[in-house]
């Protein structure tokens, strides 16, 4: 649809004296942001355009419905080609005259970067940037405001004293979307960079001996899991040993978390869990075993059998394979002053290599938190591949917990911790899938 001539808009509008201010630069620019047709611009006659070497290859182009130029009368509001600051603007069907000359509100209104309301994005051409004052639907300043359906005010148009050059607000825009595209390639590149930013979060979750809980609130911690799995003190004073299972002097078995104490502080952030001494988050073991399981030389993986979940011990390293379990208390000083003699024969002549698969024995229907058991054995199986402590053929982390999605999940999410949420605990049944 036909628009009027900067001819109309120059002698109603500005008047001779702001007409005058329009050189051949000035024109060249509308001319070179797709503002005006060459028509529109000759009908204005002001400077001598045919010595201006314009392309005539663009003779039938119109001004572009994202890009109105209302400050300074070139432009038309999107769709409906009426002149704004001329006396009536309609907005139409596609958008409003912008109130800057260069941006328009495409479809029903601005989104704060670019005009495209609902789709929220930028018009290549020169869309309006609502938010960075280019395109604005509202005047201010001397700027015009286009409506709706309503009357245009003929004073304080942008083309009144402080209205910004065209080519200048091509120039901010530009700017604008250099800033856009520098802001977006930094957000490319640290997404790069998180894989490599979560390995060295994670490097400080190593379960090594040097980073066992030395601090557990013991006696309290341990009170609880006896309650909590139903392991209650005998006469000689000693406790089970939930994997052994057999009696041994108290001071023998202790009270593990699985979740270690001195990671307490990032228990919520990990783990969805907000208690490091939630009775599921401990086991009650042998203390040798409890010094591997920090060590990250046993795990502990799920299984589903005849309907119940069962929680196998992994030997993570061959070396151990033969080593005697009293053996390993020996050389790790945990014999607590007692002698082969004193304690249950089972205790000091199995090896880590009979313990593999054995289940852990439970007295009730309690049972420790899966995700607590199941981070610690993925930490500790990728150590165990790192010091090449596995066996020739030995199963990969992806083997753990019956390859479960939910394990894949974690395990995704155990790479890019502070990003993917942590999974669900089953609390409420037997699934394995936890």
């Amino acid at each position: 649809m036909a628009w009027l001539g900067l001819s109309v808009i120059l002698g109603e509008w500005l008047g001779p004296v702001g007409a005058s201010r329009f050189t051949e630069e000035d024109l060249r620019c509308l001319w070179d942001g797709g503002y005006a047709t060459l028509e529109d611009l000759e009908a204005a006659s002001y400077v001598g355009l045919r010595d201006a070497k314009l392309k005539p290859a663009r003779a039938d182009q119109i001004i572009r419905a994202q890009a109105s130029a209302a400050g300074l009368g070139v432009g038309s509001a999107a769709g409906v080609g009426a002149a704004a600051g001329v006396g009536t603007t309609r907005a139409g069907d596609a958008g409003a005259a912008a109130g800057l000359g260069v941006g328009s509100v495409a479809g029903a209104g601005s989104a704060g970067v670019g005009s495209a309301a609902q789709a929220g994005s930028l018009p290549a051409a020169a869309g309006a940037a609502a938010g960075l004052d280019l395109g604005s639907a509202t005047g201010a300043g001397g700027r015009t405001t286009s409506a709706q359906d309503g009357e245009h005010p003929r004073g304080g148009s942008a083309g009144a004293p402080g209205a910004e050059h065209p080519r200048d607000q091509q120039e901010e825009l530009m700017a604008t979307i250099m800033e856009l595209r520098s802001a977006v390639t930094d957000l490319t590149q640290m997404a790069r960079m998180m894989p490599t930013m979560a390995q060295l979060l994670l490097a400080k979750y190593d379960y090594s001996a040097s980073k066992a809980s030395k601090s557990r609130q013991g006696d309290d911690f341990k009170a609880q899991l006896q309650a909590f799995y139903g392991n209650t003190m005998d006469a000689q004073h000693q406790l089970r040993c939930m994997l052994l299972d057999v009696q041994l002097p108290m001071t023998l078995v202790t009270g593990a978390h699985l979740f270690k104490h001195c990671w307490k502080d990032d228990f919520p952030v990990l783990l969805g869990l907000n208690n490091i001494n939630d009775t599921r988050n401990g086991l009650l073991l042998f203390k040798p075993l409890e010094h591997a399981f920090d060590d990250s030389r046993i795990c502990f993986t799920s299984v589903q059998e005849a309907g119940e979940i069962q929680f196998k011990l992994k030997l993570l390293d061959s070396g151990l394979e033969e080593v005697k379990v009293w053996d390993y208390a020996a050389e790790h000083k945990l014999h607590k002053g007692y002698d082969a003699s004193q304690i249950n024969g089972y205790a000091t002549t199995v090896t880590f290599g009979e313990l593999q698969g054995k289940s852990l024995a439970f007295a009730n229907a309690n049972r420790p938190f899966k995700r607590c058991l199941r981070f610690q054995s993925i930490r500790a199986m990728r150590r165990a591949e790192a010091n090449n402590w596995l066996p020739k053929g030995g199963s990969s982390t992806q083997d753990l917990f019956c390859n479960s999605e939910e394990a894949k999940q974690l395990d995704a999410w155990l790479t890019l911790a502070a990003q993917a949420p942590p999974p669900p605990d089953a609390d409420d049944d037997t699934s394995s899938s936890d």
